[in-house]
């Protein structure tokens, strides 16, 4: 089987909290996986906003800082072919804060199937990000974490983590509390945890961490003369649709 591999990622967008945020596609092959990531800084008025995301995207996790009012919102897509650098989505809002900034960008992934495993989160309000860590139950999976912080600080991948090696895949560029995301991936061959990371920022900010494991599209060849069936746990497989 092919481990599914990181992409690229569209344009960034960073506004304040009651503008509509509109990142860009790339084009893509049919099949291909879209994650959309969108994070808005700390912020209780903030976290009482409602976000409305684009027709064709699934849900794939909302994730709230403990006890803190940041939140990252994870949505997956399967492109149709016809996508391209020109295309743009809109998250719009309601009820957010024009003190606060939130942000936006698109992932695209290969060679996964729509199905993923291992949900994971962390959050702190510290100057150090901790990996989530993540658990993959079988062979040829990209183990991911997708990372969210109030406070810019150009990275490298996480370190010190044990079971694999993260290797930093995108960071967003902006500058000082406006906020920055980032994608760490890491290969895993053969069904394992990845655990342990770590990187400092410049400053204490609020930071969210959501982690989880690509499977791949390709199915492994079964054993000579064996019988088998092929089934999934999870399954989103619509083409994107509505997007402008």
């Amino acid at each position: 089987m092919t481990i599914p591999s990181y992409g690229g990622s569209g344009s960034f967008v960073n506004g304040v909290g009651t503008v509509a945020l509109t990142p860009s596609l790339m084009s893509a092959t049919a099949g291909s996986i879209f994650i959309l990531q969108v994070h808005h800084n700390h912020q209780t008025a903030q976290a009482g906003a409602s976000y409305f995301f684009p027709a064709g995207f699934e849900s794939m996790f909302t994730a709230s800082a403990t006890g803190l009012s940041a939140r990252q919102f994870l949505y997956m897509s399967v492109a149709d072919g016809t996508e391209t650098t020109s295309d743009t989505l809109t998250i719009a809002t309601s009820g957010g804060s024009s003190g606060i900034r939130h942000q936006a960008v698109v992932h695209k992934f290969v060679n996964a199937a729509t199905t993923w495993e291992s949900s994971s989160f962390g959050s702190g309000s510290t100057s150090v990000v901790s990996d989530a860590g993540v658990t993959t139950l079988g062979s040829s999976r990209l183990a991911v974490n997708m990372m969210a912080a109030g406070f810019f600080n150009a990275s490298s991948a996480f370190t010190g983590e044990t079971g694999g090696d993260w290797s930093l895949m995108y960071i967003s560029a902006t500058d000082g509390f406006n906020g920055h995301v980032s994608v760490n991936a890491a290969d895993m061959a053969s069904s394992g945890t990845i655990n342990g990371g770590a990187y400092s920022l410049a400053t204490s900010a609020v930071w969210l961490v959501s982690g989880f494991a690509l499977i791949s599209d390709t199915p492994a060849a079964p054993a000579a003369g064996s019988e088998f069936s092929i089934f999934e746990s999870h399954v989103f497989s619509s083409p994107m649709f509505g997007r402008f």
